[in-house]
């Protein structure tokens, strides 16, 4: 979970290894920073086990939790902004890259987002479906509302500070609820931070008038294979190693004692 922790954080400018975290003992911004992900990814599992939805509440109090004592701006932490922001490269609206909603319209879509989330049907989905068209509602696949989740959050932009990092914690917590995983070890921030450009760039299609929601899913979905991959090649070689220990110790004891070992699976 540490992994995911500095994988997710590195996506915002955070440079710090898995090795300072867990060797640190005065913690720089970058570790709180870092240990805060991981505290409110246990947190929001937590809840989730104990049969809690994924809503408004919890978001907050998970944004509470990521900007305790971190930096951005941290006076409206578990409050939805109240102002105006934007995504850009300077501190210049008019050289903003995408301006969210404006903040009075927060709690309507977060409304929304949230019966989207917990595969609830909301008044807003009813549209008019054209001829060769596709719908993604309420009802489609776990895997492709957890993308289309990712990018409506990082969308609304709900918060002045954090919004990346939280809406990351929310691929992980959905996953959770979707039983697409019993506890937390998939995580697709690695994936997404060897992209990061593309990353960026997809989400940002999904905002335009004609927005490409096709390249963005197809994006995500990549990624969580490759993630996929690789864990199971981890498991996989753990394994190995894990019964080449067990070979070892059965030699030993053999010579000691003349018997055999077994391997209770």
């Amino acid at each position: 979970m540490y992994n995911e922790s500095v994988q997710s954080t590195r996506i915002e400018g955070t440079q710090v290894t898995f090795y300072e975290i867990m060797e640190s003992q005065n913690k720089s911004w970058e570790e709180i920073e870092v240990s805060n992900y991981r505290a409110a990814i246990e947190y929001g599992v937590q809840h989730i086990k104990n049969g809690d939805v994924i809503s408004s509440k919890l978001i907050k109090s998970l944004h509470s939790i990521l900007m305790n004592n971190a930096r951005g701006t941290t006076s409206n932490k578990e409050e939805f902004r109240k102002i105006q922001n934007f995504i850009g490269s300077d501190k210049k609206i008019e050289n903003a890259v995408y301006i969210p909603i404006d903040s009075n319209e927060i709690p309507v879509y977060m409304t929304n987002l949230e019966y989207f989330i917990n595969e609830e049907k909301h008044r807003d989905f009813e549209v008019d479906v054209k001829e060769d068209s596709t719908i993604f509602d309420h009802s489609v696949d776990s895997l492709l509302r957890i993308a289309i989740m990712h990018a409506q959050f990082e969308s609304i932009h709900p918060f002045l500070d954090g919004n990346g990092r939280l809406g990351r914690i929310l691929i992980a917590l959905m996953a959770v609820k979707e039983n697409i995983i019993e506890f937390p070890l998939f995580f697709v921030s690695e994936e997404l931070e060897k992209e990061r450009i593309r990353y960026y760039n997809s989400l940002n299609a999904t905002r335009a008038d004609n927005p490409d929601w096709i390249s963005w899913i197809y994006f995500f979905l990549n990624a969580s294979e490759r993630m996929s991959n690789k864990i199971i090649e981890e498991i996989e070689s753990s394994e190995q190693l894990a019964k080449y220990g067990i070979s070892k110790c059965q030699t030993e004891i053999q010579k000691k004692y003349g018997c055999q070992l077994f391997l209770i699976r």
